[in-house]
């Protein structure tokens, strides 16, 4: 799954992502947005405490970009088919300088 510029506040919305990401264990995403990790304090309930918890399990990545600022590349490698930019943060990858 793909989630761009979603603040992590509607929580019908952060049921049906927390519902599809539990559902099964090879499901993955990736939040593109450029608050980061600040949009994961801010965000409610169930979606605060699963994309940690889904970055620790490398089940979840994050681009700290803008939407229109992301490259092919950051994506590819968000989803493991290249290296790691400047901008991408799991638990498999260490955060920009």
């Amino acid at each position: 799954m793909v989630v761009i510029g979603y603040g992590g506040q509607d929580k019908a919305i952060n049921d049906r992502i927390v519902d599809w990401m539990e559902s099964h264990l090879s499901h993955t995403m990736v939040v593109v947005n450029r608050a980061g990790e600040r949009m994961v304090r801010q965000a409610r309930g169930a979606i605060a405490r699963g994309i940690p918890r889904w970055q620790e399990r490398g089940r979840a990545t994050m681009i700290h970009l803008s939407f229109e600022d992301v490259s092919a590349a950051d994506y590819l490698s968000a989803v493991g088919l290249r290296a790691a930019p400047r901008a991408i943060r799991s638990s498999k990858r260490k955060a920009p300088p």
